[in-house]
């Protein structure tokens, strides 16, 4: 089955062509151009090296935030476009997913887990992870002014709650109730990773590309979903929290 990958949730705008779990092509642009302009001609450009087109495409795989709300809104908008036409099976995955979903090949880390229950969000409670020793994985993004976007996930990459935002400290307190490691990814991980080091006993971290958005992450965490049986023609943004127009906009009107 050969993926379309979209990922326009952050500053770096990625896509990517997967045959199942395989990747054929990644391409990714950190331009200062927005995604309005980058994205078409990234599109075109892996279909054009590939020697394939979007009638060769069986999945499209799009991230649907949270992160940048023109970005989000860019991306899913692409797919409905191509879905209208070529009547694609769709798939939507959070941004705090695919990052999560970045250090699935991390074998130190998590041992080779299994992909089980991928999408039983909110089946197990905290008091049932402190007797484990793998750690909960927290992908976090910098929503700035301290606060966070945020996922926990168990090393099945189980929800082992609802995607969320919060101040960064709130969610440490949060942490805390676990007793457990914690392996954090993301650039709200980079951000603040001094205030998780002093204030978490057992604390992981990962380098470089691991912390960025990635195409390649958004559709094979898809196709994980389809194989389960969790797909459909319709996208929706996630947001989490209202854009920074619509909060000033009931300021005003709270004045």
């Amino acid at each position: 089955m050969k993926i379309l990958g979209i990922d326009t949730s952050s500053k770096r705008c990625t896509v990517c062509i997967l045959e199942d779990n395989n990747v054929i092509i990644e391409l990714h642009s950190d331009d200062e151009k927005t995604h309005s302009q980058i994205l078409m001609p990234l599109i075109d450009k892996i279909f054009r090296e590939t020697n394939l087109s979007l009638k060769d495409v069986e999945l499209l795989a799009c991230c649907i935030g949270p992160g940048s709300f023109t970005g989000v809104r860019i991306g899913i908008s692409t797919a409905k476009a191509f879905t209208d036409v070529y009547n694609f099976k769709t798939v939507g995955v959070s941004s705090l997913e695919g990052l999560a979903y970045n250090v699935k090949d991390d074998i130190n880390l998590l041992n080779n887990t299994s992909e089980t229950n991928l999408y039983q969000e909110n089946a197990k409670n905290v008091n049932e992870y402190t007797n484990k020793n793998n750690p909960i994985i927290c992908s976090l993004i910098d929503a700035k002014n301290e606060n966070v976007y945020y996922g926990l996930f168990d090393e099945n990459f189980n929800h082992i709650e609802s995607l969320s935002t919060c101040p960064i400290d709130e969610l440490i307190d949060k942490l805390k109730g676990f007793n457990k490691p914690i392996a954090f990814i993301g650039d709200g991980a980079i951000a603040y990773k001094e205030k998780l080091k002093s204030s978490l006993t057992s604390t992981n971290f990962f380098e470089g590309e691991k912390n960025l958005a990635s195409s390649i992450s958004i559709a094979k965490f898809a196709y994980t979903k389809y194989v389960n049986g969790n797909y459909n023609s319709f996208l929706s943004p996630m947001y989490l929290k209202k854009s920074q127009a619509e909060r000033s906009l009931e300021e005003r009107k709270d004045c």
